[in-house]
């Protein structure tokens, strides 16, 4: 499980934003960083966290489980299709 934290931007208004991140495997940088008024729920926000041990899951059941084939090749085609996104708007 990666580093994280995650707090209310602004706590005199109840959904005032939020601010966080999720450390990168290593924990030397920033995988996900959410600017201060920015929105992230608590449920994305763990599957964030806990992405590396899904994905590890999702990889070692993809032979054994059709669901966890499909989330597999669902979840490596959004990462290229969101790899492509950043370099077409580079």
């Amino acid at each position: 499980m990666r580093h994280w934290y995650l707090q209310q931007a602004d706590r005199t208004r109840e959904g005032g934003g939020s601010r966080g991140g999720i450390r990168t495997r290593d924990g030397e940088d920033w995988a996900l960083e959410i600017g201060q008024n920015q929105y992230a729920t608590p449920d994305l926000f763990a599957l964030a966290v806990l992405h590396d041990e899904i994905v590890e899951f999702l990889k070692l059941y993809r032979d054994e489980s059709a669901l966890a084939a499909e989330l597999y090749s669902r979840y490596s085609n959004l990462k290229d299709a969101a790899q492509e996104s950043l370099r077409n708007k580079g």
